[in-house]
Order: C-alpha cells, then sequence, then structure tokens
C-alpha cells in the first residue's frame, strides 16, 4: 500500500476504535500499527497513531467499569453479606 492509502486506513481504523465498542479494541490496535510505521510519511498516519492510542484507553476503560458493574451486579464487591 501506498503511505498514503496506509495514512487514510489507520485515520479510518483510529476513529472506528473509539466510536464502536466491541469492535473497537481491534480496530485501535490496526491504527497504532499502521500509524508507527508511517508516521514519518503522512500526517494522516500520525492522526491515526494518536486516535488508536485513545481507543486503546478508551476500550480499556469501558472494559475495566463492565468488569466492575458485572461484579457490583452478582454481589462480588459487597463485603460482609453473605
Amino acid at each position: 500500500m501506498a503511505p498514503r492509502e496506509t495514512g487514510t486506513a489507520a485515520l479510518v481504523l483510529g476513529i472506528v476504535g473509539i466510536l464502536i465498542p466491541i469492535f473497537g479494541i481491534v480496530a485501535s490496535i490496526f491504527a497504532v500499527i499502521l500509524g508507527v510505521r508511517h508516521q514519518k510519511t503522512s500526517s494522516r498516519a500520525l492522526a491515526g497513531l494518536i486516535l488508536g492510542v485513545i481507543g486503546i484507553l478508551v476500550q480499556l476503560v469501558v472494559w475495566v467499569l463492565v468488569l466492575i458493574g458485572a461484579l457490583a451486579y452478582f454481589g462480588v464487591l459487597s463485603p460482609g453479606v453473605n
């Protein structure tokens, strides 16, 4: 792929990584990979890299909150209650 096309792909994957919860972590990882490979040749690749990192962080926060919510729902986080 040409650097411009790869930069555009990284940018699109970075945006998808932030907007779509389940597929987001995979898209963000690919955005980071493509962004790192072509960040010096394309500003879109750099933007994709930045969005990919933000997407990974957002997805990790979402998954931690889901895990905490599930544990609280099932009573695992309620100390002293049997």
